[in-house]
């Protein structure tokens, strides 16, 4: 295996491209051929790197409903949406805290007292301790959560399960949240399985050229609303699915194929005229389009609205983690600091301190930017 990455590494140069130790391309050294595309034509980028989430079960619909800002019971099979994930919730320490016993109508000795008499009655005592402690989880969480985000993901509804788009570093964090509020009676289960499947998008005002000669009368896709997808077939392999939507503000798609099929339908889009995109041009491309980015603009520092998120927040589903706070922001116009994009005339660093030229009369004034 080292052998034979070390033999695509040395290929790779040899073609001018710049991989990173991890395989994600960095650059094909084709900038200009990749802005080209953006605007006429259809870029391709490798997102294999990307997290993968599968969250399955009967109760898969009504985790992800409770645990992100999207609005997931009004989704059935074939759509999707973008969610923001992962709000700063209590810390496990604060969890086992007693203090937490001091909610009046959770465990007191009453209740312990009445055990035998719930327990003769035919009621699982466990699964009501289990209950209370939720109800008093989800009381803790929506005083003290303040809606901060931790990832922008998309999730694409299939027939029995979700699969869950998160930014690259983020599969684990997210995995780890997700896991921490399923309880044992809770019908669940969330697997990564970024390791099974690749994970391509075209972007470009032709993507929809390039999905009817691959898939022909099967592509149904073009003019639907962001998330639908399908599976399709571009040849004897394991059918691909097909999503609408890039990740950024570009028409495309994304396709999500089985690992073993990957390289085989990456050659088929680039013969299609896709033009290769590397990580450097992807990162040009989503600081241009405004997506905010895991770690850079999303960080327990900024809640969704400040991250111009929106379309993302449902505030009409009733409660979920960090709702309280969002309603609060909508309803009283609280934002008071927004994600901008600014041109300079130079390159700077993240999280430098950028000021205005002075005008006649006023003062300076100095902003940070993440990006």
């Amino acid at each position: 295996a080292a052998a034979a990455a070390a033999a695509a590494a040395a290929a790779a140069a040899a073609a001018g491209v710049a991989v990173q130790e991890s395989g994600v391309a960095v650059t094909f050294n084709n900038t200009e051929r990749v802005l080209e595309a953006l605007s006429h034509g259809v870029a391709l980028v490798d997102r294999s790197h990307w997290g993968r989430l599968r969250v399955a079960g009967g109760d898969r619909l009504a985790l992800l409903h409770n645990q992100s800002t999207a609005d997931f019971m009004q989704l059935t099979a074939g759509q999707g949406c973008d969610t923001v994930c992962g709000f700063s919730m209590l810390s496990p320490a604060y969890i086992k805290r007693p203090a937490i016993l001091q909610v009046p109508f959770c465990l007191n000795l009453s209740t312990l007292r009445a055990a035998p008499v719930l327990r003769a009655a035919g009621v699982r005592f466990g699964f009501l301790m289990q209950q209370l402690y939720r109800a008093v989880l989800l009381l803790q969480v929506l005083v003290n959560a303040q809606a901060r985000c931790l990832d922008l993901a998309t999730a694409l509804v299939l027939e029995s399960s979700v699969l869950l788009l998160a930014s690259p570093a983020m599969k684990q964090p997210l995995l780890q949240r997700l896991d921490k509020f399923i309880f044992p009676a809770d019908d669940v289960t969330v697997t990564d399985v970024s390791e099974r499947c690749g994970m391509l998008t075209i972007l470009g005002p032709q993507a929809d050229d390039v999905m009817k000669e691959l898939a022909g009368d099967a592509f149904k896709l073009q003019g639907e609303s962001y998330g639908r997808h399908q599976l399709l077939r571009f040849g004897p392999g394991a059918p691909v699915i097909v999503a609408v939507g890039t990740g950024l503000a570009m028409p495309g798609y994304t396709l999500i194929v089985d690992q073993s099929g990957a390289a085989d339908v990456y050659a088929a889009l680039v013969n299609k005229g896709c033009v290769p995109m590397g990580e450097a041009d992807w990162e040009r491309a989503r600081i241009t389009q405004g997506r905010p980015a895991a770690g850079a603009e999303l960080t327990s520092d900024y809640n969704p609205y400040e991250a111009g998120l929106c379309h993302a927040v449902s505030l009409n589903k009733g409660c979920y983690i960090g709702q309280e706070t969002l309603a609060k922001l909508s309803n009283t116009n609280g934002v008071k600091q927004q994600l901008w994009g600014l041109q300079l005339s130079c390159r700077a660093a993240p999280g430098a301190v950028i000021r205005a030229a002075p005008a006649a009369g006023a003062a300076d004034s100095s902003s940070s930017s993440s990006s």
